[in-house]
């Protein structure tokens, strides 16, 4: 489980080269699968990897969890500090907005919303994918009901079982005489 950010050049074509270069001389290491494995303190690391969806490039920051908010506060500044000092821009997945130094305390708030989750939920509930498709509320949705009355249709139906035993008990009375 990790916590998301996206990083995007401020205008003009993204190259993942120059980024991953530069990632490079920070400490990144290429794993196999094309992820970078970013260490940003001891005990907080960040996976890299590009997304391309049409026209639209950029690298995916997954940030890992730590207990400790001073930390990730030290590794939101890293993040941070490199994306200005590269003139790209850092957008928190989880904010839905590019971040600057004013959002440290949301980015925070959010980061220990998480940590709250995986101890609520256990980390086996989370699937990590190399998207940025688990960073929404779905994965946290409530599960759908079960069973006859979660079904729309046996409602009506049975409205309409009923409604044909009141109208046929009815008839049958008038027809027959039948006491009520």
């Amino acid at each position: 489980m990790r916590y998301e950010f996206v990083l995007q050049k401020q205008d003009g074509p993204y190259v993942f080269e120059e980024t991953e270069e530069l990632l490079r001389a920070q400490g990144a290491l290429l794993q196999a699968d094309g992820s970078w494995v970013w260490p940003l303190t001891p005990s907080l690391e960040c996976v890299v990897r590009r997304v391309q969806e049409g026209e639209r490039c950029f690298h995916s920051l997954g940030l890992s969890l730590d207990n400790r908010a001073e930390k990730a506060a030290q590794a939101f500044q890293t993040l941070l500090g490199f994306a200005q000092n590269q003139g790209l821009k850092l957008v928190d997945a989880q904010l839905l907005k590019e971040v600057t130094e004013r959002d440290e305390a949301a980015f925070l708030s959010q980061y220990v919303r998480l940590l709250d989750y995986v101890d609520s939920y256990g980390s086996t509930v989370f699937a990590q994918k190399p998207s940025l498709t688990w960073t929404t509320s779905a994965s946290l949705s409530p599960r759908p009901k079960q069973g006859l009355w979660a079904n729309p249709i046996a409602k009506v139906l049975l409205v309409l079982l009923i409604l044909a035993v009141f109208v046929f008990y009815k008839l049958a009375q008038k027809f027959l005489a039948l006491p009520l």
